[in-house]
């Protein structure tokens, strides 16, 4: 889905020589193995809490478990720091950006993608406070109570100035909820993006909705069936939009 907004392209950092690349909260590690493939010379590090990357993978890359948020203990700086999608993921925005900015060499470039999930629509088919809408403030309702930023897309421009960064500037891609869009590209992202939602809805709810908002599991499976329903409604186009951080680069 994020390679498809942004036309295949692995990042937007003008990077064209780099020796060592950081993916922060790799996943299942198919960005890593991508820009290890792309840039072969480098040595690529990604790094998650969970062991699910692959095993086998380009000689230049190497997967670490740990935890992002911790203290790095990285001898050598990197050219090239990415993450997309951490979401709720992250306690503390500013120290990490921080962090990433002392382990930027001077001329790095870090690169952030990440979402904004106040949703709307262009042409009014979706209707504030149906079954979606009033799922999506949930979520970002427990996030707030559990001290984390459920749409970091918004602030983490101001971090990045903060720690020291420069040029940063950013572009915004719209993410269909559903494919109900006609261009292809954006009926695509819509069907990978809904795909994605309704495999992962009861575990992305099920934990926020009991153990944050107090609701009953009956109470939250009874609303998923209301939200599976909304997001099945073609004449509903909602979409979100992802801020895609451009560059953050480091000058001194």
């Amino acid at each position: 889905m994020f390679s498809i907004s942004l036309d295949e392209r692995l990042h937007i950092a003008p990077i064209t020589t780099p020796r060592r690349i950081l993916d922060l909260g790799t996943g299942t590690g198919i960005w890593a193995v991508e820009i290890a493939e792309k840039f072969p010379n480098a040595s690529v590090i990604g790094n998650d809490l969970s062991a699910i990357q692959p095993r086998w993978v380009p000689p230049n890359l190497s997967f670490e478990v740990d935890d992002i948020e911790a203290e790095w203990n990285y001898k050598i700086p990197f050219d090239f720091i990415h993450s997309r999608h951490l979401d709720y993921s992250i306690a503390n925005w500013d120290r990490l950006i921080k962090q990433c900015f002392r382990f930027t060499r001077p001329g790095g470039w870090c690169e952030w993608q990440e979402c904004e999930y106040n949703l709307y629509s262009e042409d009014g088919t979706f209707i504030e406070n149906n079954a979606v809408d009033r799922w999506v403030k949930g979520l970002i309702e427990a996030a707030t109570e559990m001290g984390r930023v459920a749409s970091p897309g918004l602030i983490t421009e101001k971090y990045a100035r903060e720690a020291g960064f420069v040029n940063i500037t950013h572009e915004v891609h719209k993410i269909p909820m559903t494919p109900w869009a006609k261009e292809t590209k954006y009926k695509e992202i819509g069907a990978f993006n809904l795909a994605g939602i309704l495999e992962n809805l009861e575990g992305v709810s099920l934990a926020l909705y009991t153990r944050v908002l107090g609701w009953s599991p009956e109470e939250v499976y009874a609303f998923l069936a209301q939200v599976r329903k909304e997001f099945k409604n073609p004449g509903a186009h909602g979409v979100c939009f992802v801020l895609k951080k451009i560059p953050w680069k480091r000058n001194i």
